[in-house]
């Protein structure tokens, strides 16, 4: 006898293997589900945009004033000229400019110090202003000799004699004069190293060694590093490699500028971290371990 077969049920086996997850019965519902969510995420999508829009194109975030701190040398409108050029430029060329989401910090940040020549330089913000915090390099160092005061490049040349008043700063950074109360002085860089020169001769003045150059200048930026103010790098002679730097704390320093400058200024710190209640008149770390200082 044949087994009675049952097709209806047959086709609707078939026909939920191809598609398991439709319910023949209700086809309708599936569909408007469907719609449904498909009509939410497109709103989703267009609430999306329509707040990105928001933020990109209106001007809340938009950069509308520049301000340049830490400057003496370096004009202040050359700096901001330069950043306004580069925040001017328009991101893919369909982001607006200006807008503080599109600001490529690093590359601003690279471009001054590679035009500026700045050691340093930090981005800020308050509100819709843009703050640029730079430091300069030591571009030049001052030299007191006899009763003139010249300026050094960095290769030990003199680059030119300082005006009366630009003496008359050095005097009061050496604190053998006091700044005037009538008169504008010159600015100079408030790091800038100052040689004093002990003994000249009658003849033309000439530069100083290269390296003694650059000595000066690690040891004057070292020196602040661990919070030690000089005031003054003093050579008794032209062709001395050995410098006494003067401090703002009153104590003298005697440095090597041929030997490593930094385990010299490390033997420094160890020395004024280990006994930091003791005054000094001098302490003298040309000699390697053979640290010898002098209490007051």
């Amino acid at each position: 006898m044949l087994k009675h077969r049952n097709f209806l049920h047959k086709w609707h086996a078939k026909n939920a293997e191809g598609n398991p997850l439709r319910n023949p019965l209700f086809p309708h519902r599936e569909c408007s589900a469907r719609k449904t969510m498909l009509v939410f995420a497109a709103g989703a999508v267009a609430v999306t945009a329509g707040v990105v829009a928001l933020i990109v194109y209106l001007p809340f975030f938009r950069i509308t004033g520049v301000v340049v701190e830490g400057l003496t040398s370096i004009s202040r409108d050359d700096v901001i000229s330069v950043v306004n050029a580069k925040l001017s430029q328009k991101p893919l060329f369909i982001f607006p400019e200006r807008h503080r989401l599109f600001i490529n910090e690093e590359e601003l940040v690279n471009t001054l110090s590679e035009q500026f020549h700045f050691k340093s330089a930090t981005l800020s913000y308050d509100r819709k202003t843009m703050i640029v915090v730079a430091e300069e390099s030591v571009l030049e160092i001052a030299l007191r000799a006899k009763n003139s005061t010249y300026f050094l490049t960095l290769e030990g040349g003199i680059s030119r004699e300082a005006s009366s008043d630009e003496s008359l700063v050095i005097d009061v950074r050496l604190g053998s004069a006091t700044a005037p109360t009538d008169t504008t002085l010159p600015a100079l860089q408030p790091t800038m190293p100052i040689i004093v020169l002990g003994q000249t001769s009658n003849e033309e003045m000439p530069g100083l060694d290269s390296r003694v150059v650059t000595g000066v200048i690690q040891v004057d930026e070292g020196l602040r590093a661990i919070g030690v103010v000089p005031i003054s790098h003093e050579l008794i002679r032209l062709e001395d490699r050995w410098i006494t730097t003067h401090t703002q704390t009153g104590y003298d320093v005697m440095i090597d500028v041929t030997k490593d400058i930094p385990d010299q200024l490390e033997m420094l710190k160890t020395i004024l971290t280990s006994r930091d209640d003791t005054r000094y008149e001098y302490i003298d770390v040309r000699f390697g371990e053979n640290i010898f200082v002098k209490e007051l």
